[in-house]
């Protein structure tokens, strides 16, 4: 409304890729998930909201209920919306050296894993702001677990810090109103 003559483009991908588009001039900024300090010393790149790491699952699940150790965690089986993303290599590195860690499976989407955990004995791995409704509504129950999981953050990047009153600053100003306000 705003900017009528810009055309706006949304497209979804793994962070990786969004990054390099970026970097190739091909996308104008990328919003990712990232680790801990990933992305910090990159020119056009900053934190736009710190975010975390959430086990969900179904009310009726065994590890609903009180403290969950690591060690319960063993051989279970986790779903995430996609396996070659951020959160599977957070997972990974939290999982460490386990002797029988859980297995680390793609759902296709925050939807799928949603549907795969209300439906079977699987544990969702989601940020918060994907799952702040369901574990609001009680329709999914966040596992408390004794060891957190890493963090994560909103990543906003882009080539070089846009222009001061371009429609791309202003963009960015809205989603960090909007994200300031969650």
């Amino acid at each position: 409304h705003l900017w009528p003559e810009v055309e706006v483009r949304i497209s979804i991908g793994l962070c990786e890729d969004l990054r390099g588009r970026v970097g190739r001039a091909e996308l104008d900024a990328a919003l990712t998930i990232e680790g801990p300090g990933r992305g910090q010393s990159r020119d056009g790149a900053g934190e736009l909201s710190p975010a975390r790491l959430r086990l969900v699952v179904s009310p009726d699940h065994p590890l609903a209920c009180g403290r969950v150790r690591r060690g319960d965690l063993e051989l279970r089986t986790f779903l995430l919306a996609d396996h070659e993303g951020a959160f599977y290599d957070l997972l990974q590195s939290w999982v460490g050296a386990a002797a029988r860690p859980p297995r680390l499976e793609s759902a296709g989407s925050i939807d799928g894993v949603k549907r795969g955990v209300l439906s079977g004995d699987a544990i969702g791995v989601l940020p918060d702001y994907a799952v702040a409704q369901e574990i609001a509504a009680s329709s999914l129950v966040e596992l408390n677990i004794d060891d957190p999981l890493p963090p994560i953050s909103l990543l906003l990047t882009t080539l070089a810090p846009p222009p001061s009153g371009s429609p791309l600053e202003s963009l960015i100003g809205q989603v960090r109103a909007v994200l300031q306000a969650a």
